[in-house]
């Protein structure tokens, strides 16, 4: 079991068959199980670490490169391309020996299955676990999720193999049901579930289990339905005759990895099955709204009713619809290992962060929220470096002195969030950001005198706009939880350090062929046409400009937001105020993230637009 702030953040399934489950007070649990073994879950590098290598384990097996992480230990697998593929391969045997080819390029590279087996388990149950079907149930069963199911076992006993793991799989049609199908046979099973079945499935689901479905959507549709149902009975008192009736109205599979444990045997997972399934939500919402079924909501609801009731207000009542009636069109992302934002937070007692608070003392909080992150920022986005080659005569003497990693992406945007015990409600989060300082980007300064720095210079004057005397109640602040974030990502194979300059030029060739005719005009032509702006109010973005992307609530206080000069700006297609050793002012390239000095910009906006052939 793993704790943060005690509070426990997860546990295994022997722990939730003796009650517990997360969010629950550690001396609560303790009671509970006695003999309970706490780990401490602070720092969560290690399971970062094997999320990544599971991540990149699965992903070499995905053809079209469609595998999506969701948290730490879920990910989606678009295999549709290559579920095809293999089928027409079987049809054109006429299904009389069953091979799974595992790589496009080689056809001998797979494993065997037999047509008449379905691994794991079936919803609705069929037949036993891993049991020959009968032709009339395999009738039943589409052949390209049953070769889906093959691909999930031969994937998950790979991954127990290879890595040490143990998961659990769900395969059907949307990623709505193949992550409720992953849930059914937990920890260490896999389940089908048969797309005529899902609405018979979904309608015994509390609605709090659906994803997209949160505590306060559920609220409402609980409301709702309590509503409905004292208007039907009360119908029903007034008019004896009263009658009502309740209204009718590719292949991707979730795989929910977890630690392998000596201590739990795979033959126990039957008795695990529905240890703690239930634990967190009846712990952390009341009965009713716990109880709310989805056929309840479903069935009593209109669509009109959402509408009035819900609205936009995230995920909107469209999407609550949709959710409810088993419908899910979003696809599987394309892998990234680039994650959208890293963020770090922490909570505080009350009077630690208060108008009393010395400059000193916030800073070296700041600066220890800053150490986790830049931590963080360097192992989630740099990446080595090409290795040189063995052979001396082959070494490009450009990659000499170069940096042995670079940045993959960068993040242009610093964040800092907070909440205020005393003058906000509870929930709800105050947010300012501003550019990210070019200087959190070395390889070479020690991370702990990088964030001081940046608590000082980036984060202190943010949180004072959040929290300062110019701002109302600015004086009157206790504040319970602070969050540092870095986002809006920037992508790249080398980032801002070590921009290999070297590797754009041996592309020169192919871009302008016939030479850089505008290097050929006469010079006082070339600086009239680079003076101009790099990027016009309203310009059309036709070469690749980044336009600043800002949070909404300081859209309306766009001049507070502006950081003092040395951090990167994204109002141009260039980032200015990057210094080199020797003096000369240098720029960061938003397409490339190559540095540049100033007097390369023009040349180099040329190079991009002709390469996209405008």
């Amino acid at each position: 079991m793993h704790m943060q702030k005690q509070i426990i953040v997860t546990c295994n399934y022997v722990a939730r068959k003796k009650g517990l489950h997360k969010l629950q007070l550690l001396a609560e649990a303790k009671r509970a199980c006695p003999e309970l073994v706490v780990v401490n879950g602070e720092n969560l590098d290690l399971f970062r670490d094997c999320s990544k290598e599971n991540f990149l384990f699965l992903k070499q097996y995905i053809w079209s490169g469609r595998i999506e992480r969701l948290g730490f230990d879920e990910v989606f697998m678009d295999v549709t391309d290559q579920i095809d593929y293999n089928l027409s391969l079987a049809e054109k045997e006429g299904f009389k020996t069953g091979f799974y080819q595992l790589k496009p390029d080689q056809p001998n590279f797979g494993f065997k299955f037999e047509w008449d087996v379905v691994p794991g388990h079936l919803y609705p149950a069929l037949t036993k676990p891993n049991s020959r079907l009968s032709q009339e149930a395999l009738d039943q069963i589409p052949r390209r999720l049953l070769l889906a199911t093959h691909l999930a076992q031969y994937l998950r006993l790979l991954l127990l193999d290879q890595q040490g793991f143990t998961c659990s799989a769900g395969v059907c049609t949307s990623k709505l049901t193949a992550k409720l199908a992953g849930t059914i046979n937990k920890p260490c099973a896999q389940t089908l579930l048969l797309p005529d079945h899902v609405q018979d499935f979904l309608d015994e689901l509390a609605v709090l289990k659906i994803p997209g479905i949160g505590g306060k959507t559920g609220r409402i549709l609980r409301d709702l339905v309590s509503d409905r149902k004292q208007y039907i009975e009360s119908r029903a008192s007034a008019e004896p005759n009263y009658e009502t009736t309740l209204r009718d109205d590719t292949q991707i599979f979730d795989i929910d990895t977890a630690p392998r444990e000596e201590d739990s045997p795979l033959e126990d997972a039957d008795q695990l099955e529905q240890a703690g399934k239930d634990g967190f939500m009846m712990a952390y919402y009341q009965e009713p709204e716990f109880g709310t079924k989805v056929l309840e909501a479903r069935t009593l609801l209109t669509r009109q009713r959402l509408d009035e009731a819900i609205g936009n207000m995230p995920p909107g009542a469209g999407r609550v619809w949709e959710l409810l009636h088993g419908i899910d069109h979003t696809e599987v992302a394309k892998a990234s290992l680039v994650p959208t934002q890293i963020s770090i937070e922490d909570t505080f007692g009350a009077g630690t962060i208060t108008p009393n608070t010395t400059f000193d003392q916030l800073e070296s909080i700041l600066a220890r929220l800053s150490i986790t992150l830049i931590r963080r920022l360097k192992a989630d986005l740099l990446t080595a470096a090409a290795p040189l080659p063995e052979d001396d005569n082959l070494v490009d003497i450009t990659q000499l002195g170069q940096p042995s990693k670079r940045w993959q992406a960068f993040p242009k945007t610093l964040r800092i969030s907070t909440r205020d015990r005393n003058t906000m409600k509870y929930g709800t989060r105050n947010s300012r950001s501003g550019p990210m300082p070019n200087f959190v980007f070395s390889l070479t300064t020690r991370i702990e005198e990088t964030a001081r720095k940046l608590a000082r210079e980036a984060l202190i004057p943010l949180l004072r706009k959040l929290h300062g005397p110019d701002v109302p109640g600015g004086n009157k602040y206790d504040l319970v939880l602070i969050n540092i974030a870095a986002v809006n990502m920037g992508s790249g194979e080398t980032g801002i350090e070590g921009g290999d300059v070297a590797a754009m030029f041996k592309r020169y060739n192919e871009v302008f062929p016939d030479g850089d005719r505008d290097k050929k005009r006469p010079f006082s032509e070339t600086q009239e046409v680079d003076a101009e702006p790099l990027m016009q109010e309203g310009q059309p973005d036709d070469i690749g400009y980044i336009e600043k992307e800002r949070w909404p609530e300081e859209k309306d206080n766009e001049d507070e937001d502006e950081m003092e000069d040395g951090f990167l700006s994204d109002d141009e297609d260039f980032s200015d105020g990057a210094v080199s050793d020797e003096g000369s002012q240098e720029v960061v390239c938003k397409n490339c993230h190559i540095r540049l000095p100033l007097f390369a910009i023009g040349a180099h906006e040329r190079f991009h637009k002709n390469m996209d052939g405008g």
